[in-house]
């Protein structure tokens, strides 16, 4: 059901999705409200389910880490075998994200692991025990996960913030300990958590607490805070669309890029190993604007898009960019 919300609701989402870990007074004078009506503003809009939760994105290339993105088609399967695989990759410690999708595949999952031989163990325990419900897989390897903001929420029509971007080839790898690890962790399971609870969770004082997340940040581990949002909620859906693409050049991959940065309805652009040329996931009211923006796409890049496919994804079953223990 979705929740009706004013524009300075609206302005709240976009401002923590800049930035979640934003105090109440900062937030409040980018709105223009006092720090206790957005205290308040936030507390229902929780309430509501229009924000599911806070999230840290974390770099984990920077620790060494390798991140595979896994499609699942289905077959032969009830409703409860497919509960029962969900839940299985909800509880697997090495997954860190799950969604159902409607297209061409039923599941699309993310898995953080050390090499791809954690991988191969990862990937053969889960077909020994599932194999007779898949009839077909598309494995990949995340190279580069570009992140932007969400100006729609305010009908911005030009997305004007620096990029996110994840998994890029670290120059070095950045050395953690157990007590950064906690510090990761916690982030990544509410990223507007109180220093001194995170204090309190990794045994150290408050001061050492922003010492280590300055200097995690600084190192490019800690890139973003950001709300997770339920689409339905404010009224928009979730989907990737997937191009193949021709006659590309290191040039006209570059304005692509350029253009799906600053337009408002593109969350997020994909670059991996084994996936598709070109990877966006929109976020639109409806179909009609989901039309229209392949249409736009297709008239604008003409002599560099061969085909593509949609995918709508409509439930996420686990959302934590740090599955690691």
């Amino acid at each position: 059901m979705e929740v009706k919300l004013d524009m300075k609701d609206r302005r709240l989402l976009y401002e923590l999705d800049l930035n979640a870990r934003q105090s109440f007074s900062e937030l409040g004078r980018k709105v223009r409200l006092n720090k206790n009506t957005v205290q308040y503003r936030i507390s229902r809009l929780q309430k509501e389910g229009v924000i599911k939760r806070f999230s840290t994105l974390v770099d984990t290339a920077k620790l060494g880490y390798l991140i595979f993105r896994v499609f699942l088609r289905f077959q032969n399967i009830t409703q409860e075998r497919e509960r029962e695989i969900i839940q299985y990759l909800v509880n697997h410690p090495k997954v860190g994200w799950i969604v159902s999708v409607e297209g061409n595949w039923d599941l699309n999952l993310m898995i953080w692991v050390r090499d791809h031989y954690e991988f191969e163990k990862f990937w053969n325990e889960f077909k020994f025990k599932f194999e007779e419900n898949i009839v077909n897989k598309w494995i990949s390897l995340f190279l580069r996960l570009h992140f932007y903001a969400r100006p729609y929420l305010i009908n911005k029509e030009i997305d004007e913030t620096h990029p996110i971007v994840l998994y890029e080839k670290p120059k070095e790898r950045v050395e953690v300990d157990e007590k950064d690890i906690t510090i990761l962790k916690t982030l990544a399971e509410d990223s507007r958590v109180p220093i001194l609870e995170i204090s309190k969770r990794a045994g150290l004082s408050v001061g050492m607490v922003k010492h280590r997340i300055k200097k995690l940040k600084q190192e490019g581990v800690i890139k973003a805070y950001r709300p997770m949002i339920d689409l339905e909620k404010i009224g928009y859906r979730y989907y990737k669309v997937h191009f193949d693409l021709k006659n590309i050049t290191e040039e006209s991959w570059e304005m692509i890029k350029s253009f799906c940065h600053l337009h408002p309805n593109i969350l997020d652009l994909n670059e991996l190993i084994n996936g598709a040329d070109l990877e966006l996931d929109v976020q639109v009211h409806d179909d009609i604007e989901l039309r229209n923006f392949i249409s736009n796409m297709r008239a604008k890049f003409r002599d560099f898009i061969r085909d593509y496919e949609v995918l709508h994804y409509y439930k996420e079953h686990k959302f934590v960019f740090f599955p690691i223990k």
